[in-house]
């Protein structure tokens, strides 16, 4: 299986990488269209600023190259938010879509808020009930 995980030099890419070796599977980090399109499985990290990876990705054309993969893409962290809130303001419409994260470090408010802690904690919750029921 031929897995990609997109650089855009910052956060937790190396952590991903590792993780996956650990696991015995092999990724390619890159910033490369062509090894991203022809990718099995894609993976766009998170941990990161948000307005840096963006104008990052937008200079090699990498914002619109992931929205047109038609493979699986996981994003984690950052980059589960910016596919939901892509996804949001360019296929449901909702122009002001945002991350209620985002938000708080002084980006521009939505009355759109997409993402929460709230939702974070469900989703941990339903991916780890025991861990998350008893993390007060």
């Amino acid at each position: 299986m031929n897995i990609a995980i997109v650089k855009y030099n910052a956060g937790n890419i190396y952590s991903v990488d590792y993780a996956l070796k650990r696991l015995g599977v092999e990724a390619t980090i890159t910033a490369d269209k062509e090894l991203l399109m022809k990718a099995d499985k894609v993976i766009f990290p998170g941990v990161g600023e948000a307005e840096t990876t963006m104008n990052y990705l937008k200079e090699r054309g990498l914002d619109t190259l992931i929205k047109s993969l038609t493979q699986p893409v996981l994003g984690i962290c950052l980059g589960m938010q910016m596919a939901v809130v892509e996804f949001a303001r360019n296929v449901l419409n909702i122009k002001d879509a945002n991350s209620a994260e985002f938000d708080e470090n002084n980006l521009p408010k939505t009355d759109s808020p997409l993402l929460t802690h709230r939702h974070y904690l469900h989703i941990l919750y339903c991916m780890f009930p025991v861990q998350a029921a008893g993390a007060g």
